[in-house]
């Protein structure tokens, strides 16, 4: 929790640095306990906290933002997909609003499993599958109960239409990530467009990480279970005592909050470990990763081209673990049924498929044809100058590269 606040301190400030103003809204008690709660599920169960928690305080929230706007007098708004005072706050101020979905995770599609439940993608209608299905059904009535509850108190009209499966707005709703890495989805509709995934520190060159101890003979394991929620030595201790006895490993590990009480171990001679590494730079100079199942993380992985083992922890990453295995470019390890027999032949099984490098290439070369930073911000620049929706041509593809982006671009 404690990485989550200093985020939460240093960004404002990295943001003010730029000349950008910023203005800060503290959320309602019940938004601070919710967020503390989230950890602290599993699953489903977190997805129905974490639904609860982005649509707790939509009134206040509404009522506070609007009063910015009518002293700031924006020309458009551009919020991420879980706030849901944006669409309130655009129609009671009769302005555009841009949607930004870091992934296509919460939108349905035929095999598309049931959104936070984690399952594999399949056509099979298997009972787990029925289940989580009735769940999301029920989960998506309260949040659309919950969201007309606050449009009614602020005179709007009520919505009929599922928030949780379905892009936002009318008028332009940005997918951070590219369609070859995803599930093929529905009812996206002519507002919706992939941009690419938005990388901010791809091609920096940090100097600190002694990248001379990186061995040419060695399969280099990359080990990382994200930035924030990362507090768990046991795994990583469990990770490391499973691959280290390989000798034509050698294993690179981030332990991030977990370091301390990780390093306390001692390890064989082919294990590197660190705190923190520069981990878009360090990517394109291993062969395999061990990871939570970040966007972030998945998104750096294989854009350079390098395939991943998902030991999900929660949130996005189990569906992310689902889309890894959907398309062939990795495996995915319950964290509940991780041994050394289960890491070690899942490793071996990536190593030894011969079809994989073309997969991985082939996705590579996809993410590397798209700019998600540029193609979003010349987007939203396109309807705030058109004050129009934006409506993709039938005829383009549903990711915009950069070559294709002036056609989008074309009134």
């Amino acid at each position: 929790m404690f990485k989550v606040f200093y985020n939460g301190k240093i960004v404002p400030e990295i943001i003010r640095s730029q000349g950008i103003e910023i203005r800060l809204l503290f959320p309602p008690l019940p938004y601070i306990y919710l967020a503390a709660l989230i950890p602290t599920k599993k699953r489903f169960e977190e997805t129905i906290t974490a639904i609860r928690f982005f649509s707790s305080g939509i009134k206040s929230f509404t009522r506070r933002i609007s009063r910015l706007v009518k002293n700031f007098k924006p020309d458009i708004i551009v919020s991420d997909f879980f706030f849901y005072s944006t669409p309130l706050v655009a129609e009671l101020n009769n302005l555009p609003y841009i949607m930004i979905y870091h992934s296509g995770l919460p939108f349905g599609g035929k095999d598309v499993p049931p959104f936070g439940s984690g399952l594999p993608v399949s056509t099979q209608d298997i009972r787990p599958k029925i289940i989580f299905r009735e769940k999301e059904q029920e989960l998506s009535k309260r949040l659309i109960t919950t969201v007309n509850r606050a449009r009614k108190a602020l005179s709007l009209k009520p919505i009929n239409f599922d928030l949780l499966k379905m892009p936002h707005s009318p008028w332009l709703n940005l997918v951070a990530t590219h369609e070859a890495i995803d599930i093929p989805r529905y009812n996206l509709g002519p507002n919706t467009v992939y941009v690419g995934p938005i990388f901010m520190n791809m091609g920096i060159n940090r100097s600190f990480f002694p990248y001379d101890e990186l061995r040419e003979d060695k399969y280099k394991i990359y080990v990382s279970l994200g930035t924030v929620f990362n507090n768990k030595p046991k795994i990583y201790q469990d990770i490391i005592r499973a691959l280290q006895v390989n000798p034509h490993y050698q294993i690179i590990v981030s332990a991030g909050g977990a370091y301390d009480k990780v390093s306390r171990k001692r390890y064989n001679s082919n294990v590197m470990l660190f705190q923190s590494v520069p981990q878009a730079e360090l990517l394109n100079r291993i062969d395999l990763v061990v990871s939570h199942g970040g966007n972030n993380t998945l998104n750096e992985t294989l854009y350079h081209g390098k395939p991943v083992i998902v030991l999900s922890v929660g949130g996005e990453q189990h569906d992310n673990a689902s889309r890894i295995e959907f398309h062939g470019l990795g495996y995915r390890i319950d964290m509940a049924l991780l041994s050394a027999d289960t890491l070690s032949n899942a490793v071996e099984g990536l190593r030894k498929d011969a079809e994989l490098n073309q997969r991985l290439k082939t996705a590579s070369n996809q993410l590397m044809e798209s700019d998600g930073a540029t193609a979003s911000v010349s987007l939203i620049e396109w309807v705030m100058e058109n004050k129009k929706p934006f409506t993709k041509k039938r005829e383009l593809p549903l990711t915009i590269t950069r070559d294709s982006l002036p056609l989008y671009l074309q009134d």
